[in-house]
């Protein structure tokens, strides 16, 4: 793997934390990773491990691999003017929410190579949550070159392609719940007379902490709940209000509203 030719289009968020992966995680020498993004400050800010190069048709000539990391709306815009029989000796992965393998096919050719996945941003602190499919073209080595890949930022799993809307609501889009839940953790506590520094680390810290317990234990989430819920104490005082807010039923809902987000993409 470390000997891969590989190419980033995209240094956004996503694209940022993939290339630290590789760089760090993966041991790609910025001789062999190359970055491309239209805007020329995001790519020169990952000059020190990887190498920018000026336009995309150079990229695709230099890579084997080719992370396409721009926004979903900007697919056929990204890979406009490029050759599909440049394309078809490549293996193409997409991190785009949405964007189905027949489409990335349409795009890039029918002959093409193509691995489908959905990481999140947890890969920049080597705890991200990837899924991955892939068209009939994949060798069972290069799939397994980007499991491999994308297991040096967490955890990977593969899965059929129909399954992939619902996994972009929970685990692609997942980060930002938990991120707005320590918000309002955070918001509550600063409100209650503790510094922002204070709170942040209160809440974040037990985020980080309760993501560790079930990581590293075979109980479900409903057993932890339990255990943490003392009859007639605080904990069930909370989540009385939750469940009587009727909690659940808004997170059905968002993640059904992000799940149907994630198909009108693919159109």
């Amino acid at each position: 793997m470390k000997n891969e030719a590989i190419g980033i289009i995209g240094c956004g968020n996503m694209g940022g934390a993939i290339i630290s992966m590789l760089a760090h995680s993966c041991g790609i020498t910025k001789k062999n990773l190359f970055v491309y993004d239209v805007d020329k400050v995001k790519a020169v800010a990952f000059s020190k491990c990887a190498t920018r190069v000026s336009s995309l048709k150079l990229l695709v000539e230099k890579s084997r691999i080719i992370i396409i990391g721009v926004k979903p709306q900007m697919l056929e815009v990204s890979l406009a003017g490029v050759d599909n029989e440049l394309l078809r000796k490549k293996l193409i992965v997409s991190i785009l929410a949405g964007i189905t393998l027949k489409r990335l096919n349409a795009v890039c050719g029918n002959h093409v190579a193509i691995v489908r996945t959905m990481p999140n941003l947890a890969l920049c602190q080597g705890e991200g949550m990837t899924c991955l499919c892939k068209n009939r073209h994949v060798s069972k080595k290069d799939i397994g070159i980007i499991d491999k890949i994308f297991s040096a930022g967490g955890e990977t799993l593969v899965l059929n392609e129909k399954h992939f809307d619902l996994v972009t609501a929970i685990s692609g889009s997942g980060p930002a719940y938990f991120f707005h839940l320590a918000e309002c953790l955070v918001a509550e506590a600063f409100a209650g007379g503790l510094s922002r520094k204070q709170a942040s680390l209160l809440a974040s810290q037990t985020l980080i902490g309760s993501g560790a317990v079930l990581s590293g234990d075979d109980a479900s989430p409903e057993e932890w709940r339990a255990r943490v819920t003392s009859k007639g104490g605080t904990t069930e005082a909370a989540l009385s209000v939750m469940m009587s807010s009727k909690y659940k039923k808004m997170i059905k809902r968002a993640v059904n509203k992000a799940c149907a987000r994630s198909h009108a993409l693919s159109k």
